[in-house]
């Protein structure tokens, strides 16, 4: 069975690991299927799920989401601590699914304020 998704890009490959992700979304939730080399932004934009971004380096934390349930990994971000996995956040333009997960996206704001009370660096916009 190929994932619901599969097949819109050359690194979509049916046999690719791949999990579910619940992205709630401006009141409204979904379920995607994000493949292990994609970052769930890209997943989600691949579904027809356009999120807040800006630099898609994880630095800027436009893309900020809460992390319900789930693990992601953030090799990739210019800019991700380990306080702020340990809050619950991700950087979605710069996670990679590691089990099913369950996000809610636009959390921009509350990462700042999380960013701002942990003493780490905060960017500007």
């Amino acid at each position: 069975m190929t994932p619901p998704g599969a097949g819109t890009s050359p690194s979509d490959t049916p046999d690719e690991q791949g999990f579910e992700i619940r992205v709630e979304f401006e009141g409204t939730v979904r379920t995607i299927y994000a493949y292990r080399s994609e970052f769930l932004l890209d997943a989600a934009a691949r579904h027809g799920i356009f999120l807040p971004r800006t630099c898609r380096q994880g630095w800027c934390t436009t893309c900020a989401a809460r992390v319900e349930r789930g693990v992601a990994e953030h090799s990739a971000a210019k800019r991700f601590y380990q306080a702020d996995e340990a809050a619950g956040f991700s950087l979605l333009c710069s996670a990679r699914p590691l089990s099913d997960m369950s996000v809610v996206a636009a959390q921009h704001a509350a990462f700042r304020e999380h960013r701002i009370n942990s003493g780490l660096p905060v960017p500007r916009a």
